[in-house]
């Protein structure tokens, strides 16, 4: 990275901030960010493209008369100009229910930056690449498919008229494969990745194909899916995704507007007493780890669901003074890394433990249903039958359907085992609805 230059720039965010006040803005908060990236991708089994990017942009967001701004460019070589952009766009600006930024205050130290990660040439980027995808082709030539790997470094440095300066540094890398086979209408989609901060034993695009392969071999077989109101086993990736309606129903800014279904429920019970939501994220080497959020508030971790119990709801500094309530650190009434505790069965276990049930890898089609209001429902992108206790065959034309709610305060289950990167479990859920045209 270049340091003389961001030098250069912890002087102009500071200056940008002085130079809003002084032309009227009530509060003022600037920030300068550069990243450097590599990466490869390769299609139908052969490298297809390698690049080199290189960004940088300074942004200036201020606060006048309850009026808010933002501009942004990515050549900051006159200030002034843009502050006086800035305070003059201000008078068109959305509301602003806050007229300061707090006070800095001390912030979580957490690993971010590797050398080892920024120093990562192409050819190895490449190397990671081709083996996964040639793990992958050794199951079958007539596959199609992909990988993608990448590596970058940025730094950024963030200040307000409150007294904040602060500076980051982070790196991460990217790792993924493909494949789809297709036999006539029939089109089956798997793979995996990991993206990570530091380089270690995890970059491995060994990994990659054994995870794909997995796939690959458990859908050699079809079985009917079971229909009606079926439990249902969701890995890591898919439980996350499952359990987003909660996130949003979680946010402050929905409670206030009255869209939440959990806005009147703080301090009651809203799940079994084994279901208890964390943000945690001071997380070393995550990507998506923060110390603080966009206006310097602290992240700390934080409890949402306590043992099936409503704790709190996620506000971030407009929000807060909104509703009359604190700040939590919560860009955009967000969590910065949403993660649920673990159980006490393995994931093992718990599927052989199951009569009848489903293993739900993907959806298609998620996000259309009304999430704010807890419906969860899909097309099984990739599934599986269980039939006592075994995985017998991949399941097709299934979609599935419930509400998060109900499952959550039925019969609901997280494995003990946890993904090293997602930190998430396995999770069980009992009385979704299935159905199936073949």
């Amino acid at each position: 990275m270049r340091r003389p230059m961001l030098d250069r720039m912890a002087d102009a965010v500071q200056q940008a901030v002085e130079e809003a006040t002084r032309l009227g803005a009530q509060a003022a908060k600037a920030r300068f960010a550069q990243t450097e990236a590599i990466s490869c991708e390769f299609e139908a089994g052969v490298l297809k493209a390698t690049t080199s990017e290189q960004g940088r942009a300074l942004s200036l967001e201020v606060i006048r008369d309850g009026k808010r701004a933002t501009v942004t460019c990515n050549d900051p070589g006159d200030v002034p100009a843009l502050a006086a952009r800035a305070v003059a766009l201000a008078e068109i600006g959305a509301s602003a229910h806050c007229s300061a930024y707090p006070e800095p205050s001390t912030c979580a130290q957490i690993l971010r930056h590797c050398p080892e990660t920024a120093a990562l040439p192409r050819e190895r980027l490449i190397e990671a690449g081709r083996a996964a995808v040639e793990g992958i082709r050794a199951y079958s030539d007539e596959l199609y498919i992909g990988a993608e790997v990448s590596r970058s470094e940025a730094e950024a440095v963030i200040a307000h008229s409150s007294g904040l300066l602060h500076r980051t540094t982070t790196t991460n890398w990217n790792l993924g494969g493909y494949a789809q086979k297709t036999d006539g209408t029939d089109m089956l989609f798997c793979g995996a990745g990991r993206q990570w901060r530091r380089l270690n034993s995890f970059f491995d695009p060994d990994w990659v194909a054994r995870e794909t392969l997995h796939d690959l071999r458990l859908a050699e077989r079809t079985a009917p899916a079971p229909t009606g109101l079926v439990t249902i086993l969701a890995p890591p990736e898919a439980a996350a995704m499952l359990l987003a309606p909660l996130a949003m129903a979680c946010s402050g800014r929905s409670v206030l507007k009255g869209e939440s279904p959990l806005r009147d429920k703080l301090g009651a019970k809203i799940g079994s007493p084994s279901l208890t939501i964390i943000d945690a994220p001071h997380v070393d080497w995550a990507p998506d780890s923060a110390v603080m959020d966009d206006c310097g508030v602290p992240t700390r971790p934080f409890t949402m669901v306590d043992r099936g119990v409503l704790r709190a709801f996620m506000y971030d500094v407009d929000t807060a003074a909104m509703a009359g309530a604190k700040p939590t650190g919560h860009t955009g009434c967000g969590p910065v890394r949403m993660q649920m505790q673990p159980g006490t069965r393995t994931s093992a276990e718990m599927r052989r433990g199951l009569a009848e049930g489903l293993i739900v890898k993907n959806l298609m089609g998620f996000g259309q249903s009304n999430l704010m209001n807890g419906d969860i429902a899909g097309n099984v992108a990739l599934g599986y039958r269980v039939e006592k206790g075994e995985t017998v065959g991949r399941v097709k034309n299934t979609m599935v359907a419930a509400n998060l709610y109900d499952l959550l305060d039925g019969g609901f289950e997280a494995s003990s085992d946890v993904d090293p990167l997602r930190g998430w479990p396995w999770i069980l859920l009992e009385g979704v609805s299935v159905s199936s045209g073949g």
